[in-house]
This record gives C-alpha cells, structure tokens and sequence, in this order.
C-alpha cells in the first residue's frame, strides 16, 4: 500500500510544470523589446510584401490591449499593418491602400 503523500505527487508535478510554464511565458515577455517586435514584423514585410520593400518603410506605435504595439510598414499608396501582443505574436494583419498620412 503507498504512502497518502505518494497520492499527491502526480498533482505537485503538474503544479510544478504549469508554474514553470507560467514563469517562461512570463520572461519571455519580459525580455522583448519594441525594437525587436517592430524588426520581426519589418522582416515579414519584407519577406513577403511589395518588390522593393525595405525594411525603413516600417514603423512602431503604442496600440490598446490586447494589441501591445501596431507595426506600420508603407510604400507608396500601399501600408501593410501588423498588430502584435506583448509576446511578439501577430495578432491580425492587415493591408490598406491609399494616400498614407
């Protein structure tokens, strides 16, 4: 017969791996920069947006949560905009045409 304290070391575990899980995510956001989050959108656009797309086309503004910033990347009457969250994800990406102000 086991231990009563054998019973709850399935449930320590899982607590452990979920607080290990919680405190990477967390460092993770922590450690990212804006400069970092704007060049990984500027690289996508770059990668797949207009011939001639350089990565000076973009630029980074604050945005409301759960947007944490809103990468501009604009050419001509072309902008393409990239919404990113705290993690550095791209939340929606979108494409406007028009005269850019």
């Amino acid at each position: 017969m086991l231990s009563r304290s054998l019973w709850y070391a399935p449930a320590l575990a899982l607590l452990a791996l979920v607080a290990l899980a919680a405190y990477r995510a967390g460092m993770q956001a922590a450690e990212l920069t804006e400069t970092e989050a704007i060049e990984a959108a500027a690289t996508l656009y770059v990668e797949t947006g207009p011939e001639g797309a350089e990565i000076s086309d973009c630029t980074g503004r604050p945005a409301e949560a759960p947007v944490w910033i809103e990468v501009t990347c604009a050419r001509e009457d072309l902008a393409h905009v990239y919404e990113m969250d705290r993690l550095g994800r791209i939340l929606h990406a979108r494409v406007r045409r028009g005269p850019q102000t």
